[in-house]
């Protein structure tokens, strides 16, 4: 495994060997999957024009008057297309809050932090002040813009990923840079961990729980060389609470974030491992997997590519007041040869908290109003209602915001 995967939305994941393609095997689904007729499936957003941005790849983020906020990794400032951080109102209405330069960061594609002013928090890939390492910026309620934080690259950090970032009361920032670092409001750097192999390289996103702890994934690494489950105490000692196996009864290859419940399980998606079958550049169609305080982990969801099921799940998912899970897959579903490459265009799932059923909430189809390629997962409202992005196709091919109403 190696860099060019944990890149690969930048080169569209949809690109697989030809040849892959004739060994497709259906496989029977290992737990039961069935399509939800009780919900409903409204594309309350369409980017339309490239000033606006376009290719929303990142998870999108609401908070409490409906709002959501998110950003692109294309699209804004003509002479870059480096990507903007948007705002949507309930009314479905964009409004472009920063478009980068390349200079002030490029390739916004970690998740957007909001905290209790309404000030948000990111980091680009690339760009910055510091070569082509990436930043972390706010953008104020007012809408002013401010570069936090230009990697330098080595054991400093670079080239932030896919996940989560944190924003505490203080106003410090944290996320991960191929190391989890922390971010002053003033701007000054702290790198809290930086990891060894047999701890998992390639971190993807933090969270926090109540006490101060952080969470998240490597993407390589541990114990298999396929990535682990890490825990980074408020006192700094990180601990691998899971190293993936791979193979037919383990995830391999998590490459998105993790969220973590109030009793300290983690829940994540691993991209590869599992079920055989799925034509990717990985064996196994990818699992929902939960591991607990202790290090159990025990294998949500098996996907399979059986027509209905999704395989290649993206980003981390999210979890409702009932314990499920709801989350995307890249591919499978709705098979059709155009624009999918007869891989099917991705499905929004949902897992009961037993693992025991899996719910097909909508299955996109590559139609103009659905957009095609979940490279992103999903957002809650207190009512349950989930709100995601396509980042390509749609009226304009540029991508939607959608609604699912359960």
């Amino acid at each position: 495994m190696n860099q060019h995967f944990a890149r690969i939305s930048r080169i569209r994941r949809y690109v697989i060997a030809t040849a892959l393609l004739s060994a497709l095997v259906l496989v029977p689904a290992a737990v039961m999957a069935q399509s939800s007729t009780a919900t409903h499936f409204k594309v309350i957003h369409t980017f339309n024009n490239l000033k606006q941005g376009a290719q929303s790849s990142t998870s999108p983020i609401r908070d409490k008057a409906g709002n959501l906020y998110g950003t692109t990794e294309a699209g804004g400032d003509l002479s870059c297309e480096c990507g903007v951080v948007f705002k949507i109102d309930p009314s479905g209405h964009e409004s472009v809050l920063h478009k980068f330069t390349g200079e002030d960061g490029a390739t916004p594609i970690a998740i957007l932090a909001l905290d209790a002013a309404g000030n948000l928090y990111g980091a680009t890939q690339l760009g910055g002040k510091n070569g082509n390492n990436g930043n972390v910026f706010k953008v104020a309620a007012d809408g002013h813009f401010t570069v936090l934080y230009a990697f330098k690259g080595g054991t400093d950090g670079t080239n932030p990923w896919h996940g989560s970032m944190v924003v505490d009361k203080a106003g410090n920032v944290y996320g991960t840079a191929h190391n989890v670092y922390k971010v002053t409001p003033g701007g000054h750097e702290t790198v809290l961990h930086n990891f060894t192999a047999s701890e998992g390289i390639n971190p993807i996103g933090v969270v926090q729980d109540a006490a101060g702890n952080f969470y998240g994934a490597g993407n390589e690494g541990g114990a298999y060389g396929l990535g682990t489950v890490w825990k980074l105490a408020k006192n700094g000692t990180l601990t691998v609470l899971h190293s993936f196996a791979g193979g037919s009864t383990d995830g391999a290859y998590p490459n998105n974030g993790v969220i973590v419940d109030k009793q300290g399980n983690v829940y994540g998606n691993a991209t590869g491992g599992g079920a055989a079958g799925c034509p990717t550049l990985i064996i196994g169609c990818g699992v929902v997997y939960k591991v607990s305080p202790s290090g159990e982990e025990t294998i949500l969801h098996f996907f399979t590519p059986d027509g209905v099921d999704g395989f290649w799940p993206t980003d981390e998912p999210a979890l409702d007041n009932s314990g499920s899970l709801y989350g995307t897959t890249l591919y499978g579903g709705n098979y059709v040869e155009y624009p999918c490459d007869g891989l099917g265009c991705g499905v929004v799932f949902k897992i009961d908290p037993s693992g025991k059923t899996e719910t097909i909430l909508h299955g996109f189809t590559g139609g103009k109003d659905g957009g095609v390629f979940l490279n992103a997962g999903v957002v809650l409202d207190a009512n349950e209602n989930v709100y995601g992005n396509t980042s390509e196709f749609g009226n304009f091919g540029l991508g939607t915001i959608f609604k699912i109403t359960q």
